[in-house]
């Protein structure tokens, strides 16, 4: 039974996916910079991130946009 479950994978080309590239934006841009705090929720304390800048265009960004001075912070396009 294994053999035909194994041909019948082999005859569609069922294969493990990629894992999809990292895309550019603001978040892992070398850019970009942000403050970081503590805050109280409901649940204790928790990490937030406020203050999302861009320190060469000196403009608030969100972490999906992009511009065209867009360097990775990284040199592999790790995800930050």
């Amino acid at each position: 039974m294994d053999a035909q479950r194994k041909a019948a994978a082999q005859a569609v080309n069922i294969r493990q996916s990629d894992k999809p590239p990292v895309m550019p934006a603001c978040k892992n841009c070398k850019h970009h910079s942000y403050d970081a705090g503590e805050r109280m929720g409901a649940k204790g304390e928790y990490f937030e991130k406020t203050n999302r800048r861009c320190t060469q265009l000196l403009i608030k960004v969100t972490t999906r946009l992009v511009c065209d001075l867009h360097e990775f912070r990284h040199a592999d396009h790790r995800d930050v």
